[in-house]
């Protein structure tokens, strides 16, 4: 069945910045019963209705959507300059690729492997949501530096290319061991310590 469309709202000339119902004027007449009107040079609104997407042609909704293929394809491109950018980087100097940080670094692609491998662990000693929350938590506090310390680089190389010199450093590239080294046991302790609840650790 198909769904309501959805209208679009074209305006003949700008739309107010006020809110719609400050353009009536209210009034009382002798009778004190209240009355409304509206102004003259007031904008006129026309509702279009537009087919909704069951009513597309598989060519037209191929023409909005990316399909399978197309997110293939993408996916094939990303490896591909991933393996160009770890073999020789200045090749892909011109090229945009952030988002492919993941594909392009191998201490980030083991660094994710331990992560996950740890966890499973955890999940298979029948550790609770929480524990696993935790642990998950932890683990992932140098991709949140990194990633943010790589946004704020972002930015103000687009915005204040002149203050990029004040910024901090990245956070480095810990051996993947280092941080992870640490058992499940000392991970709860620590975020329980941050987090200023007494809670007895499980023991596994």
């Amino acid at each position: 069945m198909c769904l309501p469309s959805r209208e679009k709202v074209a305006y003949e000339s700008a739309p107010p910045k006020h809110h719609p119902r400050t353009a009536r004027r209210h009034y009382y007449d002798d009778d004190d019963e209240p009355r409304v009107s509206f102004q003259q040079d007031s904008n006129q609104v026309h509702f279009v209705s537009t087919s909704c997407s069951h009513a597309k042609t598989s060519a037209e909704r191929h023409e909005l959507w990316y399909n399978r293929d197309d997110i293939k394809e993408f996916r094939r491109q990303a490896a591909n300059l991933g393996k160009r950018m770890r073999e020789d980087p200045q090749s892909c100097a011109k090229e945009e690729t952030r988002g492919l940080e993941l594909r392009t670094s191998l201490h980030r692609q083991d660094r994710k492997q331990m992560i996950v491998k740890r966890i499973l662990k955890a999940q298979e000693d029948d550790s609770t949501p929480e524990d696993l929350a935790r642990i998950a938590q932890q683990h992932s506090i140098w991709s949140r530096k990194l990633a943010l310390a790589q946004a704020h680089k972002d930015y103000y190389a687009a915005y204040h290319p002149n203050l990029t010199s004040v910024l901090p450093e990245m956070p480095a590239l810990l051996d993947c061991g280092r941080d992870l080294s640490r058992n499940k046991r000392s991970l709860l302790g620590t975020s329980l310590e941050q987090s200023g609840r007494r809670v007895r650790c499980r023991m596994f």
